[in-house]
């Protein structure tokens, strides 16, 4: 997403978390604890 524009980038985090909340997690099948990792810009290092 770093490539994108500011509009570009929030269309793609709104996809993004679409596509995170419609995933099913079946708690019977690990892993147990699934991680997305989103680089907004080239430089951004941390929180």
């Amino acid at each position: 997403m770093s490539a994108l524009g500011e509009r570009e980038r929030e269309a793609a985090w709104q996809r993004l978390l679409d596509e995170e909340r419609a995933r099913r997690f079946d708690l019977a099948k690990p892993p147990l604890l699934r991680q997305l990792l989103v680089r907004w810009a080239p430089d951004a290092t941390g929180c």
